[in-house]
């Protein structure tokens, strides 16, 4: 039998997107000077990010061949750009800026990171018991 759909978390993971784009939107638009209600607004957005993730790991994501070359070409073009618009602009360029590893890229490499993480996760909580699991036994041994 096919996985039935199950349109309450696809909405979710929907709502949660646009919330995730508003957040974006409104760092970005705003710059530094936020009012307080931008900040409001970016505070009660920002849980965009994590319900995705959430609904990412409870979906079993797995490092897929096909979705880790996707996302390499992807991140390769926006690397283009930036370093493209960082050189036209006379700012420098670092090694950091190639690979994704500035305060601004800091989700690429979590995502990379949590896609290789899951399948250890989703394992470990296939294995243990429920007892163990919600917090009711004994993992380690220790009282």
């Amino acid at each position: 039998m096919g996985k039935t759909r199950q349109s309450n978390i696809e909405l979710c993971r929907i709502a949660s997107i646009l919330l995730v784009m508003l957040v974006h939107t409104t760092q970005q638009s705003l710059g530094a000077d936020m009012s307080l209600g931008a900040l409001l607004l970016e505070g009660f957005t920002i849980v965009g990010v994590n319900v995705f993730i959430l609904i990412t790991g409870y979906f079993s994501a797995s490092p897929k061949k096909t979705s880790l070359i996707n996302l390499a070409f992807i991140c390769l073009f926006w690397m283009i750009v930036k370093v493209l618009c960082r050189y036209e602009f006379g700012e420098p360029i670092t090694y950091y800026h190639l690979f994704f590893v500035t305060y601004s890229n800091w989700f690429i490499p979590s995502y990379i990171a949590l896609l290789f993480l899951t399948p250890m996760l989703n394992l470990f909580c296939n294995t243990v018991s429920e007892r163990v699991l919600w917090g009711g036994g004994n993992f380690i041994g220790l009282h």
